[in-house]
């Protein structure tokens, strides 16, 4: 008796786990509900826009300085602010008397050494044929070699007054050409073409070299330079598309990522970054977003 009772529990207690294992199969069978009339989608990995919102100023996508390089007095101005001009259009002038004096000169001078050099050729092409004529007789023993030898002399330094006329034609030449160059310099023209945006110069002022006096500012393409956090760096390259919503057009622009600069500004923790922009009726000063 005492061996059957193990036997017997052993054997209630695998039943009992059957019973309960059949019980939950067929709980979840009874409460297993059943779906219809729904339509199911195959999940697919696409690209989500990824939006970081910064500010800036839409300026002209070149701007130019117009500074002098001669000092003097300024003469006239052909152009105001607002005017739309063509690269290589006059736009002031400043007094060339004394440069066009020099450059008379500097012409007056490259002409006389021209004119030395022709003398030159001459005398020493009369020298050469000397020489030849002179040689003739010599070899016909007509002639002492002394005087052989003062014709021979002759020649060369015939020769070399050549070489030095054909030097100082070259001084001449470059002195003139800086000359000129420095003439035209009274003349000041659009380094673009563009609209004048600024002036800061009236006719009877003093001219200083270096001293920027108009700006021009080509709008054919516009552009803003934004701030960038540092977190975004390594995540924008050129090329790259962006929105740009100006307020004052009352629209959103499509732009590019033309330049990242990958230098971070230690005190606001950011980067430059700099968009072109497309679009109608953009001007510098408007501010984008």
């Amino acid at each position: 008796m005492k061996r059957t009772k193990p036997i017997q529990a052993l054997l209630i207690l695998v039943l009992l786990f059957v019973s309960c294992g059949g019980a939950d199969s067929d709980k979840g069978k009874a409460h297993r509900a059943v779906i219809q009339g729904v339509k199911t989608e195959q999940v697919h990995k696409m690209e989500v826009d990824e939006y970081y919102r910064t500010s800036g100023t839409v300026k002209a996508g070149t701007i130019s300085d117009v500074a002098c390089r001669v000092m003097g007095t300024v003469t006239s101005i052909k152009v105001k602010e607002g005017d739309r001009v063509s690269e290589g259009d006059l736009l002031l002038t400043i007094d060339d008397r004394d440069s066009e004096q020099r450059a008379r000169a500097a012409r007056e001078a490259y002409a006389e050494a021209q004119s030395f050099l022709g003398a030159a050729d001459k005398n020493k092409h009369l020298a050469e044929l000397t020489y030849e004529r002179y040689k003739n007789l010599y070899d016909d023993k007509a002639i002492s070699a002394h005087e052989m030898d003062e014709i021979e002399t002759h020649r060369d330094v015939a020769a070399s007054e050549v070489a030095r006329a054909r030097a100082g034609v070259g001084r001449a030449r470059a002195n003139m050409e800086e000359a000129e160059i420095t003439l035209g310099f009274t003349k000041v023209k659009a380094p673009v073409t563009g609209i004048v945006t600024w002036k800061d110069i009236e006719v009877g002022s003093m001219a200083v070299p270096g001293r920027v006096l108009m700006r021009v500012e080509d709008t054919s393409s516009f552009r803003i330079d934004v701030s960038v956090d540092e977190k975004m760096s390594g995540r924008l390259e050129p090329g790259m598309s962006v929105y740009a919503d100006v307020e004052a057009l009352g629209g959103r622009l499509d732009g590019t990522i033309t330049e990242v600069v990958p230098a971070v500004d230690p005190g606001t923790r950011s980067f430059l970054v700099k968009i072109g922009l497309d679009g109608e009726g953009l001007k510098s000063g408007l501010y984008a977003s």
